[in-house]
Protein backbone atom coordinates (compact mmCIF):
# COMPACT_ATOMS: atom_id res chain seq x y z
CA UNK A 1 0.00 0.00 0.00
CA UNK A 2 1.29 3.38 -0.93
CA UNK A 3 0.34 6.49 0.02
CA UNK A 4 1.91 10.10 0.70
CA UNK A 5 1.36 9.41 3.88
CA UNK A 6 4.10 6.81 3.99
CA UNK A 7 7.77 6.48 3.45
CA UNK A 8 8.77 2.55 1.90
CA UNK A 9 12.38 2.34 3.00
CA UNK A 10 15.21 -0.35 4.03
CA UNK A 11 15.49 -1.92 7.77
CA UNK A 12 18.96 -2.25 8.40
CA UNK A 13 19.95 -4.79 11.33
CA UNK A 14 22.39 -4.06 13.90
CA UNK A 15 24.28 -6.80 15.30
CA UNK A 16 24.15 -5.38 18.66
CA UNK A 17 22.18 -2.24 20.54
CA UNK A 18 24.88 0.37 22.18
CA UNK A 19 27.73 0.39 19.90
CA UNK A 20 26.23 -0.91 16.89
CA UNK A 21 23.52 1.93 16.83
CA UNK A 22 26.00 4.70 17.91
CA UNK A 23 25.36 5.14 21.01
CA UNK A 24 28.43 5.27 23.74
CA UNK A 25 28.18 3.58 26.86
CA UNK A 26 31.53 3.18 28.37
CA UNK A 27 33.73 2.21 24.97
CA UNK A 28 34.03 3.86 22.23
CA UNK A 29 32.25 3.47 19.01
CA UNK A 30 34.16 1.48 16.43
CA UNK A 31 32.53 3.74 13.54
CA UNK A 32 31.44 7.44 14.46
CA UNK A 33 30.24 7.82 11.41
CA UNK A 34 28.38 4.51 11.12
CA UNK A 35 24.75 6.46 11.70
CA UNK A 36 25.78 9.54 9.13
CA UNK A 37 26.82 6.61 6.58
CA UNK A 38 23.48 4.64 6.99
CA UNK A 39 21.33 8.08 6.65
CA UNK A 40 23.45 8.95 3.22
CA UNK A 41 22.94 5.24 1.97
CA UNK A 42 20.97 4.81 -0.83
CA UNK A 43 20.42 1.80 -3.30
CA UNK A 44 17.43 1.83 -5.81
CA UNK A 45 15.59 5.49 -4.61
CA UNK A 46 15.36 3.60 -1.05
CA UNK A 47 16.83 4.94 1.94
CA UNK A 48 17.44 3.46 5.34
CA UNK A 49 14.08 4.63 7.61
CA UNK A 50 14.55 1.68 10.00
CA UNK A 51 17.35 0.66 12.58
CA UNK A 52 16.78 -2.70 14.45
CA UNK A 53 18.62 -5.22 15.96
CA UNK A 54 16.36 -8.53 16.18
CA UNK A 55 15.93 -9.35 12.54
CA UNK A 56 19.31 -10.61 11.85
CA UNK A 57 19.27 -12.71 15.34
CA UNK A 58 15.82 -14.18 13.87
CA UNK A 59 16.95 -14.78 10.63
CA UNK A 60 19.68 -17.06 11.83
CA UNK A 61 17.80 -18.68 14.43
CA UNK A 62 15.31 -20.31 11.44
CA UNK A 63 18.57 -20.73 9.16
CA UNK A 64 20.14 -22.86 11.81
CA UNK A 65 16.25 -24.45 12.62
CA UNK A 66 15.34 -25.20 8.93
CA UNK A 67 12.77 -22.45 9.36
CA UNK A 68 11.50 -19.50 6.69
CA UNK A 69 11.06 -16.01 7.97
CA UNK A 70 9.64 -12.70 7.27
CA UNK A 71 10.58 -9.33 9.08
CA UNK A 72 7.65 -6.61 8.40
CA UNK A 73 7.67 -3.36 9.94
CA UNK A 74 5.54 -0.75 10.50
CA UNK A 75 7.26 2.07 12.08
CA UNK A 76 5.63 5.35 13.86
CA UNK A 77 8.54 7.90 13.87
CA UNK A 78 6.26 10.94 14.03
CA UNK A 79 3.64 9.90 16.63
CA UNK A 80 6.02 10.69 19.87
CA UNK A 81 6.98 14.18 18.81
CA UNK A 82 3.13 15.06 17.54
CA UNK A 83 2.19 14.34 20.71
CA UNK A 84 4.71 16.09 22.79
CA UNK A 85 4.01 19.00 21.11
CA UNK A 86 0.12 18.87 21.83
CA UNK A 87 0.69 18.30 25.19
CA UNK A 88 3.09 20.83 25.53
CA UNK A 89 0.50 23.25 23.65
CA UNK A 90 -2.10 22.57 25.78
CA UNK A 91 0.09 23.01 29.04
CA UNK A 92 0.87 26.27 27.81
CA UNK A 93 -2.79 27.25 26.61
CA UNK A 94 -3.34 26.59 30.34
Amino acid sequence: MESDKTHKGITATAGGFYGPQGRVLRLPVQDEMLNNKMDSFQFENNRITNFEMETSAIYGLCKLLGHEALSLNAIVAIAQTVLSVEIHTKQSMN
